[in-house]
């Protein structure tokens, strides 16, 4: 007997918009669609919809003729949630006794001592501990529970120190001899110190949405990390990045949003019937559209071929480019491959596989709620300027997250490109050249040095690149730093009613080292996370022995070394933390405030 066919499901033409998200519009700030909607239906007057050569779709503005991949809003509402760590402050609720710890619960996470009205005295305990129980949900707890202080059990007064030489560049096993302690234990006191430490910036950094903020500038990068292999027959890493955005002034960094959630399963996914169904569907219809399935992986790998082919055609047409505009053609062609194929082109080959615990997230996913999650912080600001790597969608993300601003004019975006490649030696030779030509400029002009540099910026707005095959300008800045050299920045926000002058401050401000330098510190004080060394023998493959074996400890070292160097590392130039400036904190915030708060 002739089975049936399992016939595809009918599918939105735009996925719906949820929880207020809808990131599927033209993201161009200089188009008249700008964060105009896309229509359900095929007439729509603004947008078409074409196919991609993957199982996804682009959304094609008419006005401008720009591409978006669609992208899953349901998706990116996952992402923010994840963000929001409602499981890590449920477990310091309970332990500490500060609000109600039910997830589903209208209450959960108002502290009793701010809504006294939401909860019922219920008795005290044999130690005089007052007793509460919550008025909506009825669950019970102790207030200012002590739980926490002797947790883990095992010599708990070496937290403080612990937490400090892990923030210090101190191996695991370093770390065992000095304290004395087990693996098992220090494994178990970085989950508390990772939890203390998601509370606790939680609960500061919503003091951001009712301050008086200025004029803000704002540098966003990603980093990529490796896991190690813990097979010697399958000797395969595991990749992970994590998107960071840092205020220039402050040097305050927001987030190290990491692609991975530690809470789902690839084994319990593939199992259930919404997979089955998902694999009739296109990605951003999915109900999984987040994850990086076995299908969606493996399909990347086999494009590697085609890819290479394109990356080597691509040397050979922009071999007579300078350096930095020759990476910026590869960043043109990853953008390009993100449309075509409606995911992350790079990253994924023979020598990497898919975490066994926990799944990996597309990252565009994780880079869109890292923008909108910052939007909800400090999106009332008096101003926002955004300097941001050339990745692919991160300018579609960050124009959609801040669309009201951009439309007000008080939003502005630029791309910034360095050269990396170049060795210590190279860079001082360049610092040093540069130096030069600025008295020079002074000698000439009779000016001091900083109208010099004004004068070599405001030469450079009047004398644009273009790039080949594309219509937009890029500008370079030859005044290198050591820690910057051979800058290009291109305007991605209108700029037509902006004078040059003002172009060219804006050409000598932009920087991506307020968040290169954090990456650089956690490189240096993370000693799981140091650059790994890959050499020719390994194909490609990277390992350490100091790397981490499980995905999601990369996560909780960031988080903990994120609110150290937020609130703990004091600056050796003006002695106040990044806090301190930004009007979080009043001083240098005591490591066991974080750790034991009440």
């Amino acid at each position: 007997m002739r089975q049936k066919s399992v016939q595809r499901p009918s599918q939105p033409r735009i996925p719906l918009t949820i929880e207020g998200i809808d990131v599927n519009r033209c993201s161009n700030p200089s188009c008249v669609n700008f964060d105009i909607e896309a229509s359900t239906s095929r007439s729509d007057v603004n947008y078409s919809v074409s196919g991609n050569k993957r199982n996804g779709s682009s959304l094609r503005c008419k006005k401008c003729g720009g591409f978006n991949s669609i992208k899953s809003n349901k998706a990116i509402a996952e992402e923010l949630e994840r963000m929001e760590a409602l499981k890590e402050r449920s477990t310091i609720y309970r332990q500490d006794g500060t609000a109600c710890h039910k997830l589903d619960c209208p209450n959960f996470g108002k502290r009793f001592t701010a809504h006294p009205d939401l909860y019922k005295l219920n008795g005290k305990t044999s130690k005089g501990k007052q007793r509460l129980k919550c008025l909506c949900c009825k669950t019970s707890f102790t207030h200012q529970s002590d739980k926490r202080k002797s947790h883990p059990d095992s010599k708990s007064h070496q937290n403080v120190t612990l937490f400090r030489l892990l923030v210090n560049d101190m191996s695991i096993n370093r770390i065992m001899e000095v304290t004395e302690l087990s693996a098992p234990t220090i494994y178990r006191k970085i989950d508390m110190f990772y939890e203390r430490c998601i509370s606790f910036a939680y609960h500061r950094e919503r003091n951001l949405r009712q301050m008086k903020l200025e004029f803000m500038r704002l540098s966003t990068d990603r980093q990529e990390y490796h896991v190690n292999w813990s097979n010697r027959k399958d000797k395969k890493n595991i990749i992970l990045n994590a998107i960071g955005t840092a205020d220039k002034a402050s040097r305050y960094v927001f987030g190290m949003d990491v692609n991975y959630d530690p809470c789902m399963s690839l084994d319990e996914i593939e199992g259930t019937a919404e997979f089955e169904l998902d694999t009739l569907l296109k990605d951003y219809n999915r109900e999984f559209a987040r994850v990086w399935t076995t299908n969606d992986y493996q399909l990347s790998k086999n494009l590697s071929g085609e890819l290479a082919a394109k990356q080597k055609d691509l040397i050979i047409r922009f071999s007579s480019q300078p350096l930095p505009l020759s990476d910026i053609g590869f960043d043109y062609f990853k953008e390009q491959l993100s449309v075509d194929y409606g995911l992350d082109a790079f990253g994924h080959n023979s020598s990497t596989k898919l975490p066994q615990n926990g799944v990996l997230v597309h990252s565009e996913y994780t880079m869109y709620a890292h923008f909108m999650k910052l939007a909800s912080l400090i999106g009332h600001a008096e101003g926002l300027r955004f300097y941001l790597d050339k990745e692919p969608a991160i300018n579609r993300a960050c124009h959609l997250a801040f669309a009201d601003n951009v439309l007000e004019g008080t939003a502005h975006s630029l791309y910034v490109k360095i050269n990396k490649t170049l060795t210590v030696d190279q860079r001082r030779a360049l610092v040093n050249a540069s130096q030069i030509f600025v008295k020079q400029v002074q000698e000439e002009n009779c000016v001091d040095e900083e109208e010099a540099r004004k004068i070599i910026a405001l030469h450079s707005i009047e004398n644009p690149i273009t790039f080949k095959d594309k219509s937009d300008n890029w500008y370079t800045l030859p005044i290198d730093k050591i820690y910057e050299c051979q800058k290009y920045v291109s305007f991605l926000t209108p700029i037509q009613s902006v004078k040059h002058e003002q172009l060219a401050m804006m050409l000598l401000d932009a920087s991506l080292h307020p968040i290169d330098n954090f990456f650089q510190i956690v490189r240096r004080r993370l000693s799981s996370l140091e650059r790994p060394i890959s050499t020719s023998s390994n194909a490609g493959r990277v390992w350490t022995g100091k790397s981490p074996y499980n995905p999601a400890m990369i996560n909780k070292l960031l988080q903990i070394l994120r609110v150290f160097y937020n609130y703990c590392y004091i600056s050796k130039t003006d002695g106040l933390t990044a806090a301190e400036r930004i009007g979080l904190a009043k001083g240098a915030v005591e490591i066991r405030k974080i750790l034991y708060p009440w």
